[in-house]
């Protein structure tokens, strides 16, 4: 078992699916630690797919 971070996710039918940043290519190639891409997904999924601005607030949604 890996002891780097990774990210569960479920599609709802099979079990859940565990992978690190490397695994889905997220490594840095000059360090092997996770870019900022993986970092932002990181951020992104911890705060339970929430963007929020500078103040804590989330933006007003998008008209489309």
């Amino acid at each position: 078992m890996s002891t780097r971070p990774s990210l569960s996710f479920n599609n709802g039918v099979a079990s859940p699916v565990v992978r690190n940043y490397a695994e889905f290519r997220f490594a840095d190639g000059r360090t092997g630690n996770a870019n900022q891409v993986w970092e932002a997904l990181r951020a992104l999924a911890e705060q339970r797919g929430v963007i929020r601005d500078g103040n804590g607030s989330e933006p007003p949604m998008a008209e489309g």
